[in-house]
């Protein structure tokens, strides 16, 4: 199984490019904390979204914003002066936006709408069961 999921801030702007295939990627870093005072630490994960996906992040996310992550790993070595280099990065299958999306101008962005009761669909809330219970 090859699952990837965490929660950090986008480290840089982000831009949209195009492949020569006119697919729409966008790379981008994240930075995870872990610990605090002295045993904290930062881990820096390279990411990769493409076409809707990549176009949505750019559109909604600034550097700096905390977002969910998840996807899968995916290794790639190349050749840089002779020696191998290997990296590894998350091709983006999620995000999700952990606080209130800001533009340049610190303006909030176009909402998201999502929905706000996951629990819709199951009808009204009971609110007093000791009429129903038989215990």
């Amino acid at each position: 199984m090859n699952n990837f999921a965490g929660i950090g801030r986008i480290v840089s702007n982000l831009e949209l490019r195009n492949t020569n295939n006119g697919n729409s990627v966008c790379q981008f870093t994240i930075a995870i904390n872990e610990g605090y005072g002295d045993k904290e630490r930062t881990d820096f994960i390279d990411c990769v979204a493409w076409n809707k996906r990549a176009e949505m992040i750019c559109k909604y996310c600034d550097k700096g914003v905390k977002v969910a992550i998840e996807g899968k790993l995916q290794t790639d070595t190349y050749e840089k002066e002779g020696k191998k280099i290997k990296t590894t990065k998350v091709l983006v299958n999620e995000i999700t936006f952990i606080e209130k999306i800001k533009s340049a101008n610190n303006e909030p962005k176009e909402e998201i709408k999502k929905e706000s009761d996951p629990f819709k669909e199951f009808g009204e809330e009971i609110e007093d069961l000791d009429d129903i219970l038989p215990f």
